[in-house]
């Protein structure tokens, strides 16, 4: 019903992308870098949104190649993982969202666990020591685009973390603040301060500052 709605919607832009890519040919990534690339990046969004993953996969294929910088390549990363939530691959998902996060310079453990929660938890509050939770909201706004990319990318997996990994959610949590706090907030930001709030509430029994 809706869905099939919302995917028919997006195939004429799709088209659109597909007629453009074919006028670009080889030497567009040449002459033509930036154009050759956003029509490569949107058209596997189109396509994602039009239920060809396929398709995704082939253009988020050619751009992973193409491209000239990790920031170029990291709007077709987190359609795929789109794409793999959407299919119910929520392991893919997650693994390619650790992948890009890597390069980014955001790491986790391998096997996440009770002992990493707890780090993860002494280091945050190490963080925020001395500062005012109400001050947070006017932390200066999150420049550095790689941290920006980042802060995206943790909230894509976000969600196939809490239904496949559990005990990397929280850590997903922490790592937000922490960029919030030294790089300034974004609007992803909110999910950190979500979870940390949450964490306060339902583990520690602090409500007033998890409120």
């Amino acid at each position: 019903g809706k869905q099939a709605k919302a995917s028919t919607a997006y195939q004429p832009a799709l088209a659109y992308f597909k007629v453009g890519m074919g006028l670009l040919a080889e030497e567009g990534w040449q002459r033509q870098y930036e154009l050759t690339l956003a029509l490569h990046t949107e058209g596997a969004e189109a396509a994602y949104l039009s239920g060809d993953f396929e398709g995704m996969e082939e253009l988020a294929a050619v751009v992973l190649e193409r491209a000239r910088a990790l920031l170029d390549q990291v709007k077709v990363y987190e359609v795929k993982i789109q794409a793999y939530i959407l299919q119910d691959k929520k392991r893919e998902a997650l693994q390619t969202g650790l992948e890009v996060l890597s390069l980014l310079g955001v790491r986790f453990p391998e096997k996440p666990n009770k002992l990493h929660i707890l780090l993860g938890l002494l280091k945050t509050k190490l963080v925020l020591a001395g500062k005012r939770i109400e001050d947070l909201i006017d932390l200066p706004e999150m420049a550095d685009p790689y941290k920006v990319a980042a802060a995206r990318i943790l909230i894509s997996i976000s969600a196939p973390a809490y239904q496949t990994l559990p005990e990397l959610f929280p850590l997903t949590g922490f790592k937000q603040i922490n960029l919030s706090v030294k790089q300034g907030n974004t609007s992803e930001s909110i999910v950190g301060y979500y979870v940390y709030g949450t964490i306060l509430c339902g583990v520690l029994g602090d409500f007033d500052a998890g409120y």
